[in-house]
């Protein structure tokens, strides 16, 4: 059996993709162009195992919604996810938040290429529970400084606002009990000059 010309060269395409991501990654110091290099092989990755999926359920003569409603709905919302925070980045690239956006980036394309493969694989589902959760703390664990520095920053100023709050309730307090106090001592001061006459 000779193999078919289109699917060596389609094969050859993805093998140059995956080399190309890895040069980058190893190349590049700036997260940027990894970002970029990602973004390329998740959208060729999106594509290959969409057809992949189309031919796969064409042969069966099944509709991919009829069997796999739910992994095709939540590809659909993890890509709708992955594209807002790339629009994000796209749009405010010096922004604060964007090592967020990135995180979110990886995490909802991993989960868009995994849902893909299961609907292919129908039992890679159990895997995908299970590395999900690993991929999250793994992302969680790594923005650990960020995240850590973001909660320090809120409750910092919290707790000044907390101060301030305080310290304006307390000179209010005593401005009342001043005013109280010397409101007193002039209506007994008034009471003995009365006496007096």
């Amino acid at each position: 059996m000779k193999p078919d010309f289109d699917i060596l060269m389609f094969g050859r395409k993805s093998i140059l993709k995956a080399e190309e991501f890895l040069v980058c990654v190893s190349a590049s110091d700036e997260a940027h162009g990894v970002f970029e290099a990602f973004h390329r092989l998740l959208a060729f990755l999106v594509s290959y195992l969409a057809g992949l999926i189309g031919v796969h359920f064409q042969v069966l003569g099944v509709s991919p919604l009829e069997t796999h409603f739910t992994l095709v709905l939540l590809f659909i919302m993890a890509t709708v996810v992955y594209s807002i925070a790339y629009v994000e980045i796209k749009l405010q690239p010096q922004d604060a938040d964007l090592p967020i956006f990135r995180s979110i980036c990886l995490v909802f394309g991993i989960i868009a290429i995994e849902l893909l493969v299961a609907i292919i694989i129908s039992p890679f589902w159990l895997f995908m529970v299970n590395f999900c959760p690993i991929l999250l703390f793994g992302v969680l664990s790594h923005s650990y400084r960020h995240i850590s520095e973001c909660l320090y920053n809120t409750v910092h100023k919290i707790y000044e606002l907390g101060c301030k709050t305080y310290d304006w309730l307390l000179q209010k307090f005593q401005y009342a009990a001043s005013q109280a106090f010397s409101l007193r001592e002039q209506e007994d001061n008034g009471i003995q000059r009365e006496e007096i006459v």
